[in-house]
């Protein structure tokens, strides 16, 4: 035996990988559409911001207005305000998912989502057949 050399009864050692690094030896590579998808949760994070300032400005709007637009503006401002912080924090969520099982489905109801409106379609049904592939899942660990 070769001094410096290890022993050939010690076991193999696992090659060294910082936490949260995601092209480990051995991998499959990270698939573009990964990329995109985040790029389109922070788009909706910051579209469903916008949205929650917009909510707050119609109930602002509705308390001078009077009559039947003064309920149908604080019912549309209060649905705003509450249920855009919610899917704020859902794109927010799906935009740092990490590679597990939950990321990926996480990732798919937020393009689902965005499948309900026409002016978003352009956008997520091609990310929505891109995310369905099976190297994407590979890459979150599910196939």
């Amino acid at each position: 035996m070769q001094p410096g050399a290890p022993s050939p009864y010690a076991p193999p050692q696992a090659p060294y990988t910082p936490a949260g690094f995601e092209g480990a030896p051995g991998d499959v590579a990270r698939p573009g559409v990964v990329v995109w998808a985040r790029v389109y949760s922070v788009a909706f994070a910051v579209m469903y911001f916008v949205a929650t300032l917009g909510g707050v400005f119609v109930l602002y709007a509705a308390g001078e207005a009077s009559g039947d637009k003064a309920a149908e503006a604080m019912i549309q401002g209060v649905v705003m305000v509450v249920l855009c912080p919610i899917l704020m924090g859902l794109s927010i969520v799906a935009a740092a998912a990490p590679r597990k099982r939950w990321g990926w489905i996480i990732n798919v109801v937020l393009i689902g989502l965005g499948c309900t409106s026409c002016l978003c379609m352009p956008a997520s049904i091609p990310l929505v057949i891109f995310w369905l592939k099976p190297e994407t899942k590979r890459w979150f660990g599910m196939a």
